[in-house]
């Protein structure tokens, strides 16, 4: 029986061994996790704030090449509607210079049509009075004989 016992001491002092190991690995891990854990999440602190800048920094750029088409767009509109108004002033003047040229030109037609109805009232007033010297002239030479 004593070699029982003797048997059964070992074992349960190989079991406290084994069980003091597990118990001493425990806290071991428990004091290496204190110490991880804070480190990790600082690591993750800062890939917050890197992550966080990079997008930042990713709307940023993007925003200002909105920005530069939207600008780019703006210039183009307003040359393009400069180019508009330059047209339609250049129209105005073409039709504001063709009804000058059209006065001038029915000025002119009437002015020669007054002309040649003056020279034809002129020429019917000598024919008229070369008709009544005729007239006159014959009615008067009958009479002197």
């Amino acid at each position: 029986m004593e070699n029982a016992s003797l048997i059964m001491l070992i074992v349960s002092l190989i079991l406290l061994a084994g069980i003091t190991f597990l118990i001493f690995q425990t806290w071991l891990s428990i004091k290496e996790i204190k110490i991880t854990f804070p480190r990790m999440f600082e690591e993750l602190k800062g890939y917050d704030a890197i992550i966080k800048e990079t997008i930042l920094n990713s709307k940023t750029e993007h925003n200002e090449s909105i920005t530069n088409t939207a600008n780019s767009l703006n210039s183009k509109l307003d040359e393009h509607f400069e180019n508009v108004n330059n047209l339609i002033n250049t129209l105005e003047n073409k039709i504001i210079n063709g009804q000058k040229g059209l006065k001038n030109e029915s000025k002119d037609s009437l002015e020669s049509l007054k002309e040649n109805v003056a020279e034809n009232i002129r020429k019917l007033e000598h024919n008229l009075n070369n008709e009544i010297d005729k007239l006159n002239k014959s009615i008067t030479e009958p009479l002197d004989l």
